[in-house]
């Protein structure tokens, strides 16, 4: 089962009273697996980790494979007697995996977001109808729009911000809006 987990900057988190080390490519082992208990935990929703290691640019954000016995909860959390790091991942790696997350799973999704945003240095999401986001060189631009009668999603769109192909500025779906967007030049 493909997971997500979050790190210590030296790959290190805590498991049980001390702490463990991973490392990129190799399997953790533990006895047992029991969400919110025992075992090596992880969640379905990229965006979870987040709650645990936040520190975007600093805590390292993977992508996982749990294998052995495994024990999930309805939030998406999880438990596995086999953990193994596969790639780290950036955090506008990790909006990315969040934004197809959104879409295949919205009835786990525990995340949040507004119709306009603007980025926080490495992405920004907006979710709704008529979905605005803004970023900065550097930054990824998701955008997700709800079909008009549901929350479900009907498309999404992604701009990395890189200076050259898009740039700096508002983003609508179907693409860029300008420096201020449209709502504000009215």
């Amino acid at each position: 089962m493909i997971v997500f987990k979050g790190f210590n900057k030296d790959m290190t988190c805590t498991m049980g009273r001390g702490t463990f080390k991973y490392q990129l490519g190799k399997k953790a082992t533990a006895d047992k697996a029991k969400t919110a208990n025992t075992g090596l935990h992880s969640t379905r929703e990229p965006f979870g980790i987040l709650r645990y290691y936040g520190k975007l640019g600093t805590d390292v954000h993977c992508i996982c494979e749990a294998g052995g016995d495994i024990s999930e909860d309805e939030y998406g959390k999880v438990a596995s007697t086999e953990l193994t790091p596969l790639q780290k991942l950036t955090p506008q790696q990790l909006a990315m995996y969040e934004a197809v997350f959104v879409q295949k799973h919205p009835e786990i999704c525990s995340t949040r977001f507004r119709e306009r945003e603007t980025d926080n240095g490495f992405y920004a999401i907006a979710r709704g109808k008529n979905p605005e986001a803004r970023g900065k060189r550097g930054t990824v631009v998701i955008l997700l729009q709800e079909y008009s009668r549901s929350k479900k999603i009907k498309q999404i769109e992604a701009y990395n911000i890189d200076g050259k192909v898009n740039r700096a500025g508002w983003y609508k779906i179907g693409g860029y809006v300008g420096d201020k967007g449209e709502a504000e030049e009215a």
